[in-house]
């Protein structure tokens, strides 16, 4: 999993360079059998959310663990995140939040 991650992390190029980005894993190794291409795409997109809407020099953690059965990634940052009443729309297919009054525009993501 650390592998994808790092791999994800390459396709931002030198954007990604504006924030402190961690990567914690609770092993020295994750695995999962998965589509490696469609989680890759997953996590590209999630750090491009989390890049993109937290401020330079802000930080981005990717957190990645397993249990007994399941290996899980968490992607957090520091930007703004989307406001609560906008929260239903998280899950919605190409979901984006705009706030016409601050001239704002925040994207919507999740967990894996």
């Amino acid at each position: 999993m650390k592998t994808l991650v790092e791999e994800a992390l390459e396709t931002l190029g030198p954007v990604k360079d504006k924030h402190d980005i961690y990567i914690e894993s609770s092993l020295d190794t994750v695995s999962a059998f998965c589509d490696k291409d469609l989680i890759k795409r997953v996590i590209e997109n999630l750090l491009g959310n989390a890049v993109k809407y937290t401020p330079e020099g802000g930080e981005v953690r990717i957190t990645i663990a397993t249990n007994d059965s399941q290996s899980r990634i968490a992607i957090s940052d520091t930007g703004e995140g989307i406001p609560e009443e906008y929260h239903d729309k998280i899950f919605e297919k190409f979901g984006q939040v705009k706030s016409w009054q601050e001239g704002k525009q925040y994207s919507t993501g999740y967990c894996i």
